[in-house]
């Protein structure tokens, strides 16, 4: 398997990763691969991000030259077991208490905290939970309709429009300072974010096993800045988005109170996600959110497992929340990290050994 990895991945995540040649001739080895709606899907937005004076390739290259001079620290890590987290903690109490909570969260990703971990981890379960999806359909052969393609469908008609970031004022990176531009340029963050989507749609149909599809997904986010940046952004859009249009409803009273300032937070690159933004990310995302964290009781000190669980303010008619996807996240004060739940969770057998 290292070696299939190394040939089909190597070559789509190397110096050529922008290069339209490059997207060509990957799309003209899965074109008999792929049910000719998806295939019409990924090669609009190919053509989209070529014409007229994007200038995808000159831009995003340049972009991507820029950030390989810095030192960044990985936008995530791989999956390991919980249990093994305890280890960093001297405390024994706290250690218990992780090693209780890894019965039901066996395993976790790191993820990088810059403000933007919260974003991050949230996209990268969702990508990792609609690529599944589209993978175990394609091998059923039922791809009829799939929500990772309906997803990139709604992002390349703009159905909702990207937000203009700004940096945190306590961001004090080189690297995002170089990229202030970027955030500036909806149309490249776009089709960064949709091209690398429809590149591990063209690596999945050609896998024979879904870890090669999570090993894709784990060196995009390793290797391609721009593609981790353009996922958070793409994330607190559809955030914006959703608070936008549907502050007039009676669920959502309780942004009533300040909505601009919630807006505001949203479009600062690195500001933290506060709670209350919450619930909207299940909203928005029709999933079911889960906080895990150790906590020490404010009574009496002593660490304490406790769980939050944040589902869609609005549902569709005859849609069921107890049938929607479940996020797991892992918190610590001031950072999450991605978790995975042992119960119900078909995405654990690719985590383990």
């Amino acid at each position: 398997m290292q070696k299939l990895l190394k040939t089909i991945f190597s070559p789509f995540f190397d110096e050529n990763f922008f290069e339209n040649e490059e997207f060509e001739k990957k799309l003209l080895e899965v074109k008999n691969l792929l049910p000719k709606h998806i295939l019409t899907v990924i090669t609009k937005i190919f053509a989209e991000s070529t014409k007229g004076k994007l200038n995808f390739e000159e831009t995003a290259c340049r972009f991507q030259k820029q950030l390989k001079k810095c030192n960044l620290p990985k936008n995530i890590s791989k999956v390991i077991p919980l249990e093994m987290h305890s280890l960093e903690y001297t405390n024994k109490l706290i250690r218990q208490k992780i090693q209780e909570l890894s019965k039901i969260l066996p395993y976790f990703r790191s993820i990088r905290g810059d403000g933007n971990c919260f974003y991050r981890a949230v996209g990268l379960a969702f990508l990792e939970q609609i690529f599944y999806k589209f993978w175990v359909s394609y091998r059923e052969g039922k791809l009829k309709t799939s929500e990772l393609i309906d997803f990139l469908t709604v992002l390349e008609q703009r159905k909702f429009p990207l937000i203009k970031c700004t940096l945190s004022e306590t961001s004090n990176s080189k690297s995002y300072r170089i990229l202030e531009e970027f955030l500036r340029d909806q149309e490249i963050l776009l089709y960064v974010f949709l091209r690398q989507c429809c590149k591990l749609i063209m690596i999945l149909v050609q896998s024979e096993d879904f870890r090669e599809v999570i090993a894709a997904l784990e060196k995009a986010f390793l290797e391609n800045h721009l593609f981790d940046m353009s996922l958070v952004i793409v994330m607190r859009s559809i955030l914006h988005f959703t608070l936008m249009n549907n502050l007039k409803r009676e669920e959502y009273v309780p942004f009533m109170v300040s909505p601009d300032e919630f807006l505001r937070s949203l479009q600062i690159f690195g500001e933290e996600a506060e709670n209350i933004l919450i619930p909207i990310s299940a909203d928005a995302l029709k999933r079911v959110i889960v906080i895990h964290m150790v906590h020490k009781d404010q009574g009496t000190g002593v660490p304490i497992i406790l769980t939050e669980k944040y589902e869609p303010l609005i549902m569709n008619e005859g849609k069921e929340k107890d049938n929607l996807p479940v996020i797991n996240l892992y918190f610590r004060p001031g950072h999450y990290d991605l978790g995975y739940e042992k119960e119900k969770n078909d995405l654990l057998k690719y985590f383990q050994n």
